[in-house]
């Protein structure tokens, strides 16, 4: 998966006394991959990972500001058995 968009920047929840007077900022750009594997299926139940890469920039009132956050997931999916009762 590609894709490219919009930065947004934003003082966490916790940290804002007035949310009013909180300095939000967007900019460009704005990039996200991710790449998945399936490592395991049997039955209904299978495991797979997941690795993600998001860059961002931004012009905040300090200057231009950038991001970089890489994760690594485990996901568990299973397939519910569809209801027979329509």
């Amino acid at each position: 998966m590609l894709g490219t968009g919009l930065t947004f920047d934003a003082a966490a929840f916790y940290t804002v006394k007035d949310p009013k007077k909180a300095a939000f900022y967007t900019g460009l750009p704005a990039y996200s991959t991710a790449l998945g594997y399936q490592l395991y299926h049997f039955k209904k139940l299978q495991v797979d990972l997941h690795y993600r890469l998001f860059y961002g920039e931004v012009n905040a009132s300090n200057g231009l500001r950038s991001g970089l956050a890489n994760t690594l997931l485990v996901g568990l999916n299973w397939q519910i058995a569809p209801n027979s009762h329509h």
